[in-house]
């Protein structure tokens, strides 16, 4: 167990020493630049037009200086430029290395907090160690950490939400998963909405409808009707300059097909199930016949796979769920090998296979997919 906790240490290290060694034109060229811009424009007490695509240009160009051709437009939610005020008080190189600090801190709290979170109730603290440092060592990691992303603020929240279901405030949880879903990217907790809704219990449901609730008011204090009304366009767009090379099931299927309608209905169809799939697991959970860990691992993971936009680092989410799974799957056996676990304990990890299984055809899955683009992309 030391050993492979430090060989995944080890890789996180590496991918830290990377990130350092970033050089001011990678800066400019990340999505970390239009994070930058958003915050340079709230500051600025334009916030209302704080998506249009104009004024996003001119303060992208002087951002990043002229070193990156075209312009990459910030599309998260208001709240996230609320969150980069602060950082963008620095200049562009000094805030990228400010906020990947909080994103990286946020990524090992959250693998830290659903690993002592996760049964069985009493675990060493070698144990959690080996849990989140696996958890950590992905490549999502790192390129959360190389593009500047926010992942590290939505992970810890849903940590924290798994948290508070583990110590029976749902209330707590819906609120969670809710700010989680508006601090950034909505578009990447429909599977967990619907979890929500499935569980059963009412308190879930109020504090998520509360959370949703108390970041939509922060978002039009910070960038009034006008600029609530722009993100929803922007979102529904998709705005940018560059071709999308997503990693979701809608990706998937226009790698394979070429894109059109014949891409479209296959990828729809995939979402339904998906979200069915996500229903049946939270009614399961809810009525305790799955446990909380798999059942929520399963939300999380569907919740990616059906989401219409979703790249590389976003699966940086995952990041609390691979920490919690590594703690219900090692415990057992170790308890076992001690000689404290029986036939009967053994039975009931069934529904944690089944989890483990499908995070490994998601994996599959998203390599797969970069392999036929890259295919696609070849010339000739």
């Amino acid at each position: 167990m030391l050993l492979l906790t430090l060989a995944a240490a080890a890789l996180v290290a590496v991918f830290v020493v990377r990130w350092l060694a970033e050089s001011p034109n990678e800066i400019a060229r990340s999505d970390f630049a239009p994070l930058q811009v958003a915050g340079v424009i709230v500051r600025s007490g334009d916030a209302a037009h704080l998506y249009d695509p104009v004024r996003q240009a001119q303060v992208y160009a002087a951002v990043t200086q002229g070193n990156h051709p075209g312009t990459l437009f910030f599309i998260h939610a208001p709240v996230a430029a609320v969150l980069l005020v602060p950082f963008s008080l620095a200049g562009l190189d000094g805030a990228f290395r400010a906020w990947g600090l909080a994103q990286l801190v946020g990524l090992v709290a959250a693998a830290v907090i659903a690993a002592r979170s996760a049964p069985p109730a009493r675990h060493g603290g070698a144990l959690t160690a080996l849990a989140a440092a696996v958890a950590l060592a992905v490549p999502s990691t790192m390129l959360m950490l190389l593009e500047g992303q926010d992942v590290g603020v939505p992970a810890l929240l849903l940590a924290c939400a798994y948290l508070a279901m583990r110590r029976r405030r749902p209330a707590l949880a819906g609120a969670a998963i809710a700010v989680a879903a508006l601090a950034g990217k909505p578009h990447l907790f429909l599977g967990l909405a619907v979890w929500i809704v499935f569980w059963g219990d009412r308190r879930l449901v109020v504090g998520a409808v509360a959370g949703a609730a108390a970041a939509t008011l922060v978002s039009v204090v910070a960038v009034g009707p006008a600029g609530v009304s722009g993100f929803v366009s922007a979102l529904l767009s998709g705005r940018s300059d560059f071709p999308n090379s997503q990693e979701s099931v809608a990706g998937l299927f226009n790698a394979w097909t070429g894109g059109g309608l014949k891409a479209t209905v296959p990828a729809a169809l995939a979402t339904l199930v998906a979200l069915v799939a996500v229903a049946v697991a939270s009614r399961r959970g809810g009525a305790g016949r799955m446990p909380l860990e798999a059942s929520l691992a399963v939300a999380t993971l569907l919740s990616l796979l059906c989401a219409p936009h979703l790249y590389p680092h976003d699966m940086a989410l995952l990041v609390p769920v691979f920490a919690w799974m590594t703690v219900v799957s090692v415990a057992p056996l170790r308890a076992r090998v001690a000689g404290r676990d029986g036939p009967a304990a053994a039975g009931s990890r069934g529904p944690f296979a089944l989890a483990g299984a499908a995070l490994a055809v998601w994996l599959c899955s998203a390599r797969t997919m970069r392999a036929t683009q890259a295919v696609a992309a070849a010339p000739g």
